[in-house]
């Protein structure tokens, strides 16, 4: 994870921030909606951590790097 924008209040999913990143293989991906202050435990993480995630493309935005993750984000290594 290389960054973490400011949250943002959104009638529809509540706080939510954007979280990008890089893959192992060099590919990024813009992860949105992330409810980052609600997530806990083995779901949190940070700046350069390695996180994997389950997500789908997002129905209303077509960028190549965009994601929506699931509700949850386990973290599988930290840096």
């Amino acid at each position: 994870m290389l960054v973490k924008a400011l949250p943002h209040p959104s009638k529809t999913h509540g706080e939510t921030v954007c979280c990008a990143g890089m893959t192992a293989q060099g590919e990024w991906k813009r992860l949105f909606p992330v409810r980052f202050r609600h997530l806990s435990g083995d779901s949190s993480f940070g700046r350069w951590d390695w996180v994997k995630y389950r997500y789908t493309r997002p129905p209303k935005d077509d960028r190549v790097e965009s994601w929506t993750p699931a509700k949850t984000l386990p973290r599988t290594a930290v840096s």
